[in-house]
């Protein structure tokens, strides 16, 4: 049976702003490191304005924030809430300090997981507050769920990402034992031949040196 996720939403109705609507305010990023002097500005969404603002806005600003800083994974993870507020930011910060009580590290793949364990609770609670004809808590909740949405696909590609990095050096720290191995035999064959020509340059010597006595000796 397809999830209840699957089904058209049912609280998109008709887009509740339109050019004159003043909108939120924006959240002001500032790069740091090489990025430093990069800027970026997100809309703040507190579900004023629907969950479609959301999507059409405030998410896609973010995206283009976190590649415009070049944020890692589990920066743009610490950074979401800034671009949430009242309810929002709040519900987000409960799910962190229910799912995240230590502080984020640098693992990507252990933060996907935790997202698809919440992506799977929330969806088994949609289910339980459509049965119950919850429509308030259900539009919430789908809303919830768009969101873990996106972080699952950015998490997944921050894995590939990281997967990729770790596959390319892997294969550059092989070429590069290669490397060294060929520059070992070359640097034996080298020396090898070195020693040869100094031994064949010393006999030489010593023959020349050896005639040289011969020469006098019957001279």
């Amino acid at each position: 049976m397809a999830s209840n996720y699957e089904k058209e939403p049912i609280y998109v109705l008709e887009r509740t702003w339109d050019d004159s609507t003043k909108l939120p305010e924006k959240y002001k990023f500032q790069g740091s490191g090489a990025n430093k002097s990069m800027k970026a500005e997100v809309c703040i969404d507190s579900g004023t304005l629907g969950m479609e603002f959301f999507l059409d806005r405030t998410l896609p600003q973010f995206n283009q924030a976190g590649s415009r800083l070049d944020w890692s994974w589990p920066e743009a993870f610490l950074e979401f809430e800034n671009v949430l507020g009242d309810s929002y930011r709040t519900t987000w910060q409960e799910v962190l300090a229910e799912h995240f009580p230590e502080p984020l590290g640098e693992e990507a793949t252990s933060h996907r997981e935790r997202i698809v364990a919440m992506l799977s609770e929330y969806r088994e609670k949609l289910n339980r507050y459509e049965r119950q004809s919850n429509l308030s808590d259900s539009v919430n909740c789908r809303q919830f769920l768009a969101q873990l949405v996106n972080l699952d696909v950015q998490a997944q590609l921050k894995v590939q990402q990281m997967q990729a990095a770790v596959d390319l050096a892997a294969s550059r720290v092989k070429a590069a034992r290669l490397d060294v191995e060929k520059m070992k035999k070359l640097v034996e064959r080298e020396t090898k031949r070195i020693a040869s020509d100094a031994a064949k340059t010393a006999q030489r010597r010593m023959d020349e040196m050896a005639t040289l006595r011969h020469s006098y000796k019957h001279a």
